[in-house]
């Protein structure tokens, strides 16, 4: 097997391997952009998009599209969990507000262990933040408790969603067939 064979089999295998996308395990809220269509994109000004939120919408989570003054919130993601099929996690949050006049800090537990401590926000006049949090796969059980703590002086804050993913495994198919095309491979490159 020459050089250039062996690189392209360890490109198209990279691309074969990469090319997993996440599996979604559970949603929590409903990705409407805080009840008004505020895009899902860090660091908006979603004063731009519409006024406070003085309630929930109908039929929302009671802690989602809704301003908090202060305050710690909680809720659970439930799913059919199966750890032998996810190589690595992730909680993704879409929130806003977090420092609109002072300074502060959030920090997020999932199961009871600390998964994220942010910096500190500054004055940020209302922005958005997405906030992608590796969860380490022992704490996944497939009924997951996830608190967050914020901790400020500021007027408020408000949570959109909080999505639960993970990157799966890849099949034992996939590495059958994947093997099976690198053989293939190194006969085509023995043969010339």
């Amino acid at each position: 097997m020459t050089l250039k064979t062996a690189a392209a089999a360890m490109v198209i295998m990279g691309l074969l391997v990469g090319s997993s996308s996440a599996v979604v395990l559970d949603t929590f809220g409903d990705k409407d952009g805080f009840g008004i269509g505020v895009p899902f994109v860090d660091g908006l000004n979603y004063t731009d998009y519409g006024d406070y939120w003085d309630d929930n919408r109908a039929g929302d989570p009671p802690i989602t599209d809704y301003w908090e003054v202060h305050g710690q919130v909680s809720w659970m993601h439930t799913y059919c969990y199966n750890p032998c099929l996810c190589a690595s996690a992730e909680l993704t949050l879409f929130i806003a507000g977090i420092a609109n006049q002072e300074s502060w800090t959030m920090s997020v537990q999932f199961n009871g262990q600390n998964v994220f401590t942010s910096p500190t926000w500054l004055d940020q006049n209302d922005v958005t933040h997405i906030l992608n949090i590796a969860i380490p796969t022992n704490l996944l059980t497939g009924s997951d408790t996830v608190v967050l703590t914020p901790n400020g002086t500021g007027d408020g804050w408000i949570f959109d969603f909080a999505e639960l993913t993970c990157e799966p495994i890849p099949e034992p198919g996939t590495c059958l067939l994947l093997g099976s095309g690198l053989i293939g491979l190194i006969g085509i490159a023995k043969r010339k």
